[in-house]
């Protein structure tokens, strides 16, 4: 159950998103170009597994470009607001799909 309801709201969210991004009249092509960005997170795994995790879930929580939205309607930043949103829908639309947070493996004692 929980599993639906992490989609729903991960489409609502994207929803929402593309609302307000047609409402800003940003482009399109921008939108498209950068959404799957935040999935370059991934690359700390090069280095580490729970590097790759912390990385991975930093940028794929709504806390951080949640908060960085808010500054950009507060400072009329268009650039920071743009990059918030395209932000934002990467991430409802990973819920969407049914892509969660990474957890922390334990490690087996021998």
């Amino acid at each position: 159950m929980n599993k639906w309801i992490l989609r729903i709201e991960g489409g609502v969210v994207l929803a929402f998103v593309i609302y307000f991004y047609q409402e800003q009249q940003f482009s399109w092509l921008a939108f498209f170009i950068f959404l799957l960005i935040p999935d370059l997170a991934a690359l700390g795994y090069i280095v580490h597994q729970k590097a790759g995790i912390v990385a991975y879930n930093m940028v794929h929580t709504y806390s951080i470009p949640a908060i960085l939205l808010l500054v950009s309607i507060v400072s009329s930043h268009s650039l920071l607001m743009m990059i918030c949103l395209i932000w934002i829908a990467h991430i409802g639309m990973d819920r969407l799909f049914g892509y969660r947070l990474k957890k922390f493996k334990r490690e087996e004692k021998s």
